[in-house]
C-alpha cells in the first residue's frame, strides 16, 4: 500500500510542469499568509463581538474541512523551514491533481462553486476560474 502511494506521489511530482511547480511553491507561501490573516481577522471579529465575514469564512472552512486542515497545518509550525514549504507545495500539487481528476471523472460536477470553497491561494494551481483568473 505504501509503495503504491509513494508511486502515485512520485507520478504527480514527475508529471508536474515547471509552471505547476512554481504555482505550488507560490501557493505554499501564500497559504501561510492566508491562514495567519484568517486567524487574525477572526480574532478581531470575536474581540469586537461582531461575527463578520472573517468568522463566516472560518465557519465555512470548519464545515468544509479543507480550509480547516490547511490552517491547522500552518499553525502547527511557527518557524517553517524550506523543507516544510516543499512538503506543503507537494501537498498542494496533490490536491490540485485530485481536483483535475475529479473534473474528468465527474464532468457535470458543480465546479463553478470551487471559487467559494477553495482558499484563494489554490485557485491558480487548481485551475479555478475567478474574475482575476478567467479560464
Amino acid at each position: 500500500m505504501l509503495t503504491r502511494q509513494r508511486g502515485y506521489l512520485l507520478s504527480v511530482i514527475n508529471g508536474a510542469t515547471t509552471e505547476q511547480m512554481r504555482a505550488a511553491w507560490r501557493a505554499a507561501a501564500d497559504m501561510r499568509d492566508w491562514a495567519l490573516a484568517q486567524c487574525t481577522a477572526v480574532e478581531v471579529d470575536l474581540n469586537s463581538g461582531d461575527l463578520g465575514d472573517a468568522t463566516l469564512t472560518w465557519m465555512m472552512g470548519a464545515v468544509l474541512g479543507l480550509p480547516r486542515l490547511l490552517v491547522r497545518d500552518v499553525l502547527r509550525d511557527r518557524r517553517p523551514s524550506i523543507g516544510t514549504r516543499v512538503n506543503t507545495a507537494i501537498m498542494l500539487l496533490l490536491i490540485s491533481d485530485g481536483l483535475h481528476r475529479l473534473r474528468e471523472l465527474v464532468p457535470d460536477g458543480q465546479f463553478e462553486l470551487l471559487p467559494q470553497i477553495l482558499p484563494p491561494f489554490l485557485h491558480v494551481l487548481a485551475g479555478v476560474p475567478t474574475p482575476a483568473n478567467p479560464s
